[in-house]
């Protein structure tokens, strides 16, 4: 697959010759995204691409470029025509000067996953000192904690980033 630097995707963007795919997740594509950019999260990629594509040159682009290239046998499998990778991705992009679409993310500046990990990291690490000196039984708390990102994992939904998500802090105004 082709890739393509941060100015040459300005000018294909301006002469309005490419669709611009952003594969990372939701919160991410809320707190920032390049203008024009067409959410597709990577598991959401298929066969219908093409029909939307049409006789465009697709782009794709994540935070570094990355999970672009683990996702490159996805997308050539999907059958559109020509495809690019944005070299680097939006951290490439937004280094470059290029405008991004900037959102609403955490007062700390976090996506809604990072401040997900960073609560069960920090509530596993407690309960986890506390088996140490308190009672045994803890422990459970522990594997109802995992059981919980189990859970997560295998449906797709996870109950603590709708907790998180209603946070004060990430709420948008209005």
């Amino acid at each position: 697959m082709q890739t393509v630097s941060p100015p040459e995707l300005k000018t294909l963007i301006d002469h309005k010759q490419v669709i611009l795919f952003d594969i990372r997740g939701e919160d991410e594509f809320a707190a920032e995204h390049i203008p024009g950019a067409v959410l597709l999260p990577s598991d959401q990629i298929d066969n219908n691409l093409p029909l939307i594509v049409g006789d465009k040159d697709a782009v794709f682009y994540c935070s570094s470029g990355i999970r672009t290239e683990n996702a490159a046998p996805l997308i050539k499998k999907s059958g559109i025509g020509k495809t690019r990778i944005l070299t680097g991705g939006i951290n490439a992009w937004r280094d470059t000067g290029l405008p991004v679409v900037s959102g609403h993310v955490g007062s700390a500046g976090m996506s809604i996953a990072r401040q997900v990990q960073l609560i069960v990291g920090i509530m596993i690490l407690a309960l986890s000192a506390w088996t140490l000196v308190g009672p045994p039984q803890i422990a459970y708390v522990t594997m109802v904690i995992g059981a919980g990102l189990a859970f997560a994992g295998l449906t797709g939904t996870c109950a603590l980033a709708r907790i998180v998500l209603m946070m004060p802090w990430n709420r948008t105004a209005g």
